[in-house]
């Protein structure tokens, strides 16, 4: 309930983990999108799109693009 920085913090440890699993990449990249961290949102989208692409987090990796060049 509005704790998106302990949220993205459980999503990074998740991430790390299981290095290959594009769909924590993927939550981990939406989690910093919320937080306005652009930057984090690219590199985590753009780690869940090598490792596994999926049509939602090719669009979330687009927005945030388009918010970092804003």
């Amino acid at each position: 309930m509005g704790a998106l920085d302990l949220a993205a913090d459980a999503a990074q440890r998740a991430a790390e983990r299981g290095p290959a699993d594009s769909s924590s990449w993927a939550r981990l990249g939406r989690l910093r999108l919320q937080l306005m961290d652009r930057d984090g949102a690219i590199e985590a989208l753009e780690r869940a799109r090598v490792t596994g692409p999926t049509v939602e987090a090719l669009l979330d990796l687009a927005l945030a693009y388009h918010l970092a060049v804003r």
